[in-house]
């Protein structure tokens, strides 16, 4: 249905169909699909109304797409890691994987990457300041643009040397970075 009334607490199931004017190039396409809240009798005076508009994305991808993104630049400091990235594919990418910061100097030998990170249960290693999921937000086909990865301990890194191991998939190409830096006692 075009238009439908739902009761509180009620569900209303909207099937769609999407048919193209025209016949689409490879990659990826974006569209929106909008319910709107319409009013409903009159408005009694002194009083504001707030309707409420609901948009679904919908994507569709044509074959050959490509998924490709690409890490230009990463800024490590105190509070986490500022990434310039650029996708350079027809579908939008996603950075997928983790990362450590280790004091610089404390790596274990067999590696930087615990084997119980992102587990309830892990246990910090003595050395490793910092460890998570690199940020999953999407990239748009042809998109530069700088994303914010925030550590977990909201108080920083404290002064010293650290280096920052990052690996996964960003799209389709692998990622495996290592970066040494310095926290300063003035940026903490």
């Amino acid at each position: 249905p075009t238009t439908f009334t739902l009761p509180a607490d009620g569900s209303q199931v909207v099937r769609f169909a999407i048919r193209p004017a025209v016949p689409l190039s490879p990659g990826e396409h974006r569209a929106m699909i909008y319910f709107s809240e319409q009013p409903q009798g009159k408005q009694p005076k002194g009083t504001f109304r707030v309707l409420f508009r609901l948009g679904a994305a919908v994507y569709a991808r044509v074959p050959p797409y490509t998924m490709l993104g690409e890490i230009l630049s990463a800024k490590p400091d105190a509070h986490g890691v500022t990434f310039e990235v650029r996708n350079t594919g027809n579908a939008t990418a996603r950075m997928i994987g983790t990362y450590v910061v280790w004091k610089k100097g404390a790596v274990p030998v067999g590696g930087p990457w615990p084997a119980q990170l992102g587990q309830p249960t892990f246990k910090p290693p003595i050395g490793l300041a910092a460890g998570g999921a690199l940020p999953p937000y999407a990239d748009l086909p042809g998109l530069t643009r700088s994303v914010r990865l925030e550590f977990e301990d909201k108080k920083g890194l404290a002064p010293g040397a650290y280096e920052l191991f990052m690996h996964g998939t960003f799209g389709t190409p692998s990622i495996t970075r290592e970066l040494s830096f310095a926290v300063s006692s003035a940026t903490h």
